[in-house]
């Protein structure tokens, strides 16, 4: 603040109290009666090793992914889709894993995925992470009736970033990369690893 008409290239200006910094917090907090956030009818296809396919699913927007629209993109997945074929995943079937373990967890690296040499800030560039378990607890049933933040409070992280051999009706429990914790619960599967081939799940996740 000033005295009279101050500059803001010369803070010293008839300085009347010297330069300040302001936080300001928005959104819900940890208000436990805060509405989660639903997603419903989320398609992710099996990859192609193109990229070609919408095999990413991005929490922050509720948008899915082709891996090769650009790495502009990159930082906003969360979790991607494969469904098992041979080598370390061969008995994988429909999974999950998260951006960050995806190649590993599937085994066949898909271009476009891991930051290439030759892009601006490639060797610290970190993929996001996300931690998935069966729920024990969780039904079809009991997520459908889950609607506050409060009730997701109960779910702790695991250590794996991927979950291998789901099926339908099975309730997924995860804490992302940013410690927002949720629920996935799988509606649909079309098996295999074609183009065409794909699982289908809603979302419900902390504010």
């Amino acid at each position: 603040t000033t005295t009279g008409k101050g500059d803001f290239r010369d803070s010293s200006k008839r300085l009347a109290l010297g330069v300040g910094q302001i936080t300001v917090t928005i959104g819900t907090g940890t208000n436990p009666a805060a509405a989660v956030r639903e997603f419903n009818d989320i398609k992710l296809f099996a990859p192609d090793v193109n990229g070609n396919t919408e095999t990413f699913f991005s929490l922050l927007n509720e948008t899915v992914y082709k891996i090769n629209v650009g790495p502009e993109f990159r930082a906003f997945w969360d979790f991607g889709y494969y469904y098992g074929a041979s080598g370390v995943s061969a008995d994988d079937n429909a999974s999950f894993a998260s951006t960050e373990q995806y190649d590993a967890s599937f085994g066949f690296p898909v271009e476009g995925l891991e930051p290439g040499a030759d892009e601006e800030n490639a060797a610290t560039e970190t993929l996001n992470q996300m931690f998935f378990s069966t729920s024990a607890t969780i039904d079809a049933t009991a997520f459908d009736a889950i609607s506050l933040n409060g009730e997701l409070d109960f779910i702790a992280s695991s250590s794996s970033q991927k979950i291998t051999n789901l099926s339908i009706g099975d309730v997924i429990e995860f804490v992302d990369n940013y410690g927002k914790k949720g629920l996935i619960k799988i509606t649909d599967i079309q098996p295999g690893f074609g183009n065409d081939d794909f699982i289908e799940f809603d979302v419900k996740i902390q504010p």
